[in-house]
């Protein structure tokens, strides 16, 4: 998966090992879809979306579909990572006064799924 400049924002694409056009995932004229990070098994795809006004991280099928927003904090979210398993995505955070980053481990892919932290 890759940032894509359409002009104005960034669309999230994923591009074939062949080469080619790429297949968009996500787009908006003008919101920035960055930071795409697969799952351990390649099915998903952990990005930020500033579509809130915000960073916060989305997850999407790789292959597409709908994208679920997994945060919603005052701040904004960055580097997102899933770990070995693929059951937690760690991430960092500005807290809202945007002078503290702190690190973040959360289950999002449980919430995701409607399960609950």
């Amino acid at each position: 998966a890759v940032p894509w400049h359409n002009g104005r924002g960034v669309d999230l694409a994923v591009l074939a090992a062949s080469g080619g056009r790429p297949h968009v995932l996500a787009s908006d004229s003008t919101v920035w879809h960055i930071s795409p990070a697969f799952s351990p098994d390649g099915g998903r795809i952990a990005y930020l979306s500033n579509q809130s006004g915000r960073y916060d991280i989305y997850l999407i099928p790789a292959a597409g579909g709908a994208a679920t927003r997994l945060t919603t904090t005052a701040g904004d979210e960055f580097s997102p990572v899933f770990t070995p398993d693929g059951q937690t995505i760690v991430y960092s955070m500005y807290e809202s006064d945007g002078n503290i980053a702190t690190a973040r481990v959360n289950r999002l892919l449980r919430r995701a799924a409607g399960q609950g932290e």
